[in-house]
């Protein structure tokens, strides 16, 4: 009887064993998944290098130019490309948009966003937003009256803050490039929009300049 007993609480235990241990892998395992998702030391390094150097207030011009030629032949979703690609391209004005841009800084990797948009000389946009990085990507989302606007933003080879958004219904894929060099950015970019065909040229394309202008007291 005892024999059987003792056999009986060895089974018992050997089962919590069991179950503890496959617990304890499996916690483990999550934990390495998670440590795996979250990288706070490569966050740092791009908010420090990419993002803080932003803090403050950004005023310049960003004007919009259409090729009168539509969308030609010529390379598709261009990322490699400099202030010279735009200038020499046939262009017609579309839009001047004079914009301000605020960045303070908001936690560990966040920034609140501030950007007031002047169109046409009249009309004047005030927008409100974050920017964050997660994981080492950038997120920037920006609250318009035509909704949330999100970009993910990243660093090229040459160092500088690339931007993407892309949207499928309707139809939308914005590329910018920010070239900062000290107090001054130089903003390129390109746009797909609505019925434009992705295998071809953009049709839209924006050349812009900023500059960090000490805050208004």
């Amino acid at each position: 009887m005892k024999k059987s007993k003792m056999r009986k609480i060895n089974i018992k235990w050997s089962h919590h064993f069991i179950l503890i241990l496959a617990l304890g892998i499996f916690a483990c395992k999550g934990n390495s998944n998670r440590a795996q998702q979250t990288s706070p030391s490569k966050s740092k390094a791009v908010f420090t290098e990419l993002i803080k150097p932003l803090e403050g207030t950004w005023k310049g011009k960003i004007y919009t130019y259409s090729d009168p030629r539509g969308q030609v032949d010529e390379a598709a979703q261009p990322k490699d490309f400099s202030p010279k690609l735009i200038i020499a391209r046939p262009t017609r004005t579309e839009q001047v948009t004079d914009i301000t841009e605020t960045y303070i800084s908001d936690g560990e990797f966040s920034q609140r966003v501030k950007v007031v948009e002047k169109q046409k000389g009249k009309q004047i946009y005030t927008n409100h937003g974050f920017r964050k990085v997660e994981d080492g990507i950038i997120v920037n989302s920006i609250n318009k009256l035509t909704g949330t606007e999100k970009r993910i933003g990243y660093k090229d080879a040459e160092n500088n803050l690339n931007w993407t958004r892309e949207e499928r219904q309707p139809q939308l894929l914005e590329f910018f490039k920010h070239i900062r060099k000290e107090d001054k950015i130089r903003v390129i970019g390109w746009g797909y929009y609505e019925g434009d065909d992705l295998t071809k040229a953009p049709r839209i394309w924006y050349l812009g300049d900023l500059r960090k202008v000490e805050p208004t007291k």
